[in-house]
């Protein structure tokens, strides 16, 4: 990256395309839990986790190479 900022954009869009997928995700888990479909249940429940820890990576690979933590609050989905 050519600098901070460079990164800080690359962190930022990966936060909001994060946020859309996890929408997504959410949405399905509400139909499954309305349609009492379990195994449905629980394949968007492992999504959002899969998702959350991928953010979780993200933000510390970001902290590790920049030596500071990108903006926002990353342990959520």
């Amino acid at each position: 990256m050519k600098n901070d900022s460079d990164a800080a954009r690359v962190a930022a869009q990966f936060d909001q395309l994060t946020h859309r997928v996890a929408s997504s995700f959410k949405r399905q888990l509400e139909i499954a839990r309305a349609s009492q479909d379990h195994d449905g249940v629980i394949k968007e429940q492992i999504k959002l986790e899969v998702l959350k820890a991928a953010r979780g990576m993200f933000a510390g690979s970001y902290r590790v190479a920049l030596g500071n933590k990108p903006e926002g609050d990353w342990n959520d989905v």
